[in-house]
């Protein structure tokens, strides 16, 4: 049975996009085809799991999964989807959008996120989160991909995770239709 490199399994509230406020499971995996400095995954830190052991830590209750990283795409397969899928779970995917998979129908909901200007792959999806570092950039996302919903997210700083005003001003100014400006309520609140 294959095994999954896993950073952590937890439950809370999804902090972005369209979905903001939602409780959720989260499969976070350990991985990534970038190196991104602003990165909140320890991709040193993992557990190997199956998709049995998958399944056992994730809340019955909560019938949302989201797959994020580091980058899912990377490691998920058929067989993890097929499972939580036969488990009842609603399969929420977050990626960097570098990566082309064939099964990405079986997903309730895509959110790409692009990491690095114009590198990315996946141009339809349902919504798309660019961080506002990338405001200059906004064009090319417009011309170069098909979502629902389009966020601009401020990022939090390094040095005390908190948005400084400036940015938040910075990222109203650039916003224009279809772009709307989100917000990361787990970091406000400091959860997960």
């Amino acid at each position: 049975m294959k095994k999954y490199r896993i950073n952590e399994i937890f439950q809370s509230i999804q902090g972005e996009g369209y979905w903001s406020g939602i409780k959720a499971n989260f499969i976070r995996f350990s991985g990534c085809n970038l190196n991104c400095t602003f990165c909140d995954t320890k991709h040193g830190s993992f557990a190997s799991l199956t998709e049995i052991d998958i399944l056992e830590k994730l809340d019955k209750n909560i019938k949302i999964v989201i797959l994020t990283g580091g980058e899912p795409t990377l490691q998920i397969d058929n067989n993890l989807l097929c499972c939580l899928r036969d488990a009842g779970y609603n399969l929420h995917l977050e990626t960097n959008g570098t990566n082309l998979l064939e099964n990405y129908q079986k997903f309730d909901w895509i959110t790409v996120s692009p990491k690095m200007t114009g590198k990315f792959n996946l141009r339809v999806g349902d919504e798309i989160k660019l961080l506002s570092v990338f405001i200059p950039s906004m064009p090319f996302y417009e011309d170069h991909g098909k979502f629902s919903y389009w966020w601009l997210m401020p990022t939090a700083t390094a040095k005390n995770n908190n948005i400084s005003e400036e940015e938040i001003k910075n990222s109203i100014v650039s916003l224009r239709p279809p772009w709307r400006l989100g917000c990361q309520i787990h970091r406000a609140y400091k959860l997960r």
